[in-house]
C-alpha cells in the first residue's frame, strides 16, 4: 500500500512539475496603398484617415475615422463592411450611421481577422528556437488570408466610397519564448515587483494567434 501511494505521489508531483509551452501564429500583412510604421496603419483621402493596428489576438479588423474636414462626416453603417475572403459583414448594429464632426476622430470596431489557427501539414506546429519549418510566405495572389473594410460616408450629401485593402503575405508559428521578453522596471526607472512580460516585435500591419 505504501508503494503504491509513493508511486502515486511521485506521478502527482512530476505531473505538476511540466509546465505547458503557448505557442503563437504570426500573421504579416500587406496594407495596400497605406502610410505604414510599428505604431499604426493609415489610409487616407482629401476628408479622412482611416487608421489601423491589427496587433491583437485574433486580429483587430476596427479603425479609428479621423475627419480632416471642418464639415460633418456622415457614415453609413449599413454600407460599411468589413470583407475577408469574398464574405462581407457590415457594421450595422441598431445603429444606421455615426455622425463625426469637424476635426473629431470616432473608432469603429466589430470584427477579427482570424479566430482559428491556419495548418499546413508542412507547416510546424510547436517550432523550437532553431526551427526553420515554421514559416510560410505569400503574395496576393495565393495568399490565404485576403480582407478590407469598405468605408461608406457622406459630405454635404455628396457620397464616397473608400477601400481599405490587406493581404497577409506571411505566417510563422512561435514559440512563447520567443514572442516575449520579460523587464524589471518601467519607463520611468520603477521597479517592478514582478517582471511583466512584453512582446518583442509588435507591429500594427500584423497580428498574431494563441494557441
Amino acid at each position: 500500500m505504501k508503494k503504491i501511494l509513493l508511486i502515486f505521489t511521485s506521478f502527482i508531483l512530476t505531473s505538476c512539475a511540466v509546465t505547458t509551452t503557448a505557442y503563437y501564429q504570426v500573421y504579416k500583412t500587406t496594407p495596400e496603398n497605406a502610410i505604414l510604421n510599428n505604431k499604426v496603419v493609415a489610409f487616407e483621402d482629401k476628408n479622412c484617415s482611416v487608421v489601423y493596428d491589427l496587433w491583437k489576438d485574433g486580429g483587430d479588423a476596427g479603425f479609428l475615422i479621423k475627419n480632416k474636414t471642418d464639415k460633418d462626416i456622415i457614415v453609413d453603417l449599413g454600407k460599411t463592411f468589413f470583407t475577408i475572403n469574398g464574405i462581407s459583414r457590415d457594421y450595422y448594429k441598431n445603429q444606421p450611421q455615426i455622425i463625426i464632426p469637424g476635426k473629431m476622430a470616432t473608432p469603429i470596431s466589430e470584427y477579427s481577422i482570424s479566430q482559428k489557427r491556419y495548418s499546413e501539414c508542412n507547416l510546424n506546429r510547436m517550432p523550437d528556437n532553431s526551427s526553420t519549418d515554421n514559416k510560410r510566405t505569400f503574395t496576393k495572389e495565393n495568399s490565404p488570408f485576403i480582407f478590407s473594410n469598405i468605408i461608406t460616408y457622406s459630405i454635404d450629401g455628396v457620397t464616397t466610397r473608400m477601400e481599405n485593402n490587406f493581404y497577409v503575405n506571411e505566417i510563422a508559428n512561435y514559440s512563447d519564448g520567443v514572442m516575449f521578453f520579460t523587464a524589471d522596471t518601467n519607463k520611468c526607472g520603477g521597479h517592478y515587483s514582478v517582471p511583466v512580460k512584453y512582446f518583442k516585435n509588435p507591429s500594427a500591419s500584423s497580428f498574431y494567434f494563441k494557441y
